[in-house]
């Protein structure tokens, strides 16, 4: 639990790695850097620049729920997942 006003790229740093949002991620295969360029985008998009420590469970809510629901980020996954196919099939074909 914070307990001073954190700027949300710090705040959004610190909360990809933990519970309950990395379990989230770790199926996606996504890099953490660009989710977190992604989530700080969308949250200086809506004016939230600082993380007041009574807003923590909100922003971690929105951030699941961004996780969830957000184009770019699926795109990304979808992306990763083309390439580790590709990789796979010429793997499979140079054998």
């Amino acid at each position: 639990m914070q307990t001073e006003v954190v700027p949300i790229a710090v705040f959004i740093n610190r909360k990809v790695n933990v519970k309950p949002i990395k379990p989230m991620l770790d199926p996606l295969s996504i890099d953490p850097v660009v989710v977190e360029g992604i989530l700080v985008g969308h949250f200086h998009e809506m004016g939230v620049f600082l993380v007041p420590p009574a807003q923590e469970r909100m922003i971690i809510a929105q951030i699941m729920k961004l996780i969830r629901t957000s184009p770019e980020i699926h795109k990304v996954a979808g992306q990763v997942a083309r390439e580790k196919l590709r990789a796979k099939s010429k793997r499979i074909a140079g054998e």
